[in-house]
């Protein structure tokens, strides 16, 4: 929980329900796995997987023709305002 707002400059935040919620459908999907670690028995560490890290680069490509598209129409954040 700490790692995920420190990654995002504290603009992301997230309990412990949804953390290890999430944890468990990435496991189940097969996109992350618990990696072997010795130490504080309490701490899990994980990793993609091979179909983590495809799902990852096809995300990766479908955003960035998304911002690419974005930005050749001109569109910013400034033309998206709440009302």
């Amino acid at each position: 929980m700490h790692q995920i707002a420190l990654d995002s400059d504290g603009a992301v935040t997230i309990g412990a329900g949804a953390l290890y919620g999430t944890l468990k459908k990435l496991v189940s999907t097969n996109l992350i796995e618990e990696m072997p670690f010795e130490g504080d028995p309490r701490r899990r560490y994980y990793r993609l997987t091979v179909k983590g890290w495809e799902r990852l680069e096809a995300d990766i490509t479908y955003y960035s023709r998304i911002a690419s598209q974005a930005s050749e129409r001109h569109i910013t954040a400034a033309h998206h305002t709440n009302r």
